[in-house]
Formats: C-alpha cells, sequence, structure tokens
C-alpha cells in the first residue's frame, strides 16, 4: 500500500497539508516520536512498513528523513542514520516523499509567530538550504519527490498525481536498471556533468555518450558475425548501461524513466503490424506501423509533461 510523507522544515505548512491530504486521501496520518538514535529510526520504519501492509498511510515526517538534517545543525548531534543508507531505505520503501517548500522567507514568518524546538529559529536559514541539497539528491537518486510550494492549482495538482499513483498502486514507478546505473555513476563521479533537471548535454558528454553507444552497438554486430550469443547478450546489456546513463547525464530520473516507458508501451500498443514490406518505412514485414489517427496515440506530449518541460 502506499507510503506518503510529508517532509519540509520547520514552518513549512505540513501541518495544514497533512490535515488536507488525510481528508481528500482517506488516509491514516502517522506521526512518529523524535528517534533517539539510529536504531530507533530502523525500529520507527519498521513499525511504519508493518502498517502499510493492510493501507494506505501518511506519514507526519519520518526520523530518516529529517534526524540527518537536525541531528546536526539543532541538537550538535551526527546525523543518522547515513544519508545513503537512509536512500537506500526509502527507495526500498517505495515510497512518495510531498517535500513542502514554499520559499525560506514564508517559514520565517511561520516559525516567528509559533514557537519551536530548540535551535530552529536560528538556524533556520541552514536547516532550509540543507532540505533543499537533502530532497535534490532524493530526487536525482532512485526515491519519488514531489515538491509541493502552495502555489495556485499546486494542491490540486499534488492530489491528482498521488491519486493516480494509488489508484494503479503503482507509487511511484521505478526504473530500478536506472537506479543502479545511477549507483555506479555516484562511486566512479559521472554524475559529475549530470544536468539538475531534464535538459540539453554539452557537446563534450554528447559526443563521449554518442560514440560510447555506438562502441556498444558495433560490438553486438560484431558478436552476431561471430555467432557468439553469450557476447550479443553482454554487448545488448552494456548497450542498455550506457543509454540508461545517458538518460541520468542528460537529467532524466529513474521514475521519470519508468514513466516514459509506460507511456511510450502504450502507444506502440496501439500500433499495426505492416502487411508488406512496402508500407514499412524500413523495407521490412518485420515493422510495425502507425495507425491512421496516431495523432491521439503519439507519446510526446506525455512525455513532454513527465520531464516538466
Amino acid at each position: 500500500m502506499a507510503i506518503i510523507i510529508v517532509e519540509g522544515v520547520d514552518g513549512s505548512g505540513k501541518t495544514t497539508l497533512i490535515n488536507k491530504l488525510q481528508k481528500d486521501l482517506n488516509v491514516i496520518t502517522v506521526k512518529s516520536p523524535r528517534p533517539k538514535n539510529y536504531q530507533d529510526c530502523k525500529d520507527l520504519l519498521a513499525r511504519t512498513l508493518l502498517l502499510a501492509e493492510n493501507t494506505n498511510i501518511l506519514c507526519d515526517r519520518i526520523g530518516i528523513i529529517s534526524e540527518p538534517i537536525y541531528g546536526p545543525i539543532c541538537r550538535n548531534i551526527l546525523g543518522f542514520p547515513p544519508k545513503a543508507e537512509a536512500e537506500q531505505m526509502l527507495w526500498a520503501m517505495n515510497s512518495i516523499i510531498v517535500y513542502c517548500n514554499p520559499g525560506l522567507e514564508f517559514c520565517q514568518k511561520n516559525v516567528e509567530s509559533h514557537p519551536q524546538m530548540s535551535g530552529v529559529k536560528d538556524n533556520l536559514p541552514q536547516l532550509h538550504n540543507a532540505y533543499q541539497e537533502w530532497m535534490g539528491q532524493l530526487e536525482m537518486g532512485s526515491v519519488c519527490v514531489i515538491p509541493y510550494d502552495y502555489t495556485e492549482d499546486s494542491y490540486t495538482d499534488l492530489i491528482d498525481e498521488i491519486s493516480g499513483m494509488i489508484d494503479i498502486q503503482e507509487l511511484h514507478p521505478l526504473d530500478r536498471e536506472t537506479a543502479m546505473v545511477h549507483e555506479f555513476h555516484k562511486k566512479f563521479g559521472v554524475n559529475l556533468n549530470q544536468l539538475v533537471s531534464p535538459g540539453m548535454m554539452s557537446h563534450e558528454t554528447f559526443n563521449f555518450r554518442q560514440m560510447f553507444m555506438q562502441e556498444e552497438l558495433n560490438e553486438f554486430a560484431e558478436a552476431y558475425a561471430e555467432s557468439d550469443v553469450v557476447k550479443m547478450f553482454d554487448a545488448l546489456l552494456d548497450l542498455t548501461y550506457v543509454i540508461k546513463g545517458t538518460a541520468l547525464l542528460a537529467g532524466i530520473t529513474s521514475t521519470q524513466w519508468a514513466l516514459g516507458f509506460d507511456v511510450v508501451h502504450n502507444a506502440n500498443m496501439q500500433k499495426t503490424r505492416a502487411q508488406s514490406a512496402s508500407e514499412s518505412k524500413r523495407g521490412s514485414a518485420l515493422d510495425v506501423i502507425k495507425p491512421p489517427g496516431w495523432e491521439v496515440h503519439k507519446p510526446e506530449p506525455k512525455l513532454k509533461k513527465i520531464l516538466d518541460l
């Protein structure tokens, strides 16, 4: 079932949003006590997962996200759990994180008018920046993060997005292969040139990745010429690895890839088999072709929405 986590710095309007989501999504709200240590974090997470086995739940913060921020800044305690491990936990939970981020000025006004725990008021800019960085890191990885800024129509869009995910019982379609390539990129620093949002990579990166993909495609052709099925398999896997790595460098996340693949698949299922080679622009009866009225099925508008362009 769905685990929806509402996160954000103090004063970002989490309580207001949670009350609305609880009513509109008809979910149970869970507010965990502040964890005392790393083991406490994991125990609270285990209880959350157990509760979510039978119902959709809404979490008012969760220690594995907030403690790596608040611990070091407000309480002089090193953050726990380590962020890399927390990211893996969040990925395994298949959770949705709603990141409340109406801006620092908005949060400061709320903090001024409402009592907060010790250290928040004086350290709010630092906390706000830490949340920005942490949420960005999660979003660029394998975790679904939905930013929410309280602008006009943003709540309706948020409800539609979450409801759709719950309805299809697939909270945030995630391409695990892309997530693994992302892990590889981080280990070797390949992601240094990764865009923070989908866009055009540099000429240098483009030329290198194009050459890289062609190299793997050539190896596939060579393996076929040698009648070597194992080498063909290896070349196809390598080509997939490079293609998905290229998507990451273009700022396309594992979630966006999974959503996009689903869109393209659904569009392709509307095509028809070529009856002869003459019907195919590739000159092959093995081809499938676009049917009359293809405009209503073409994937580009949906892909544009997925990339938020």
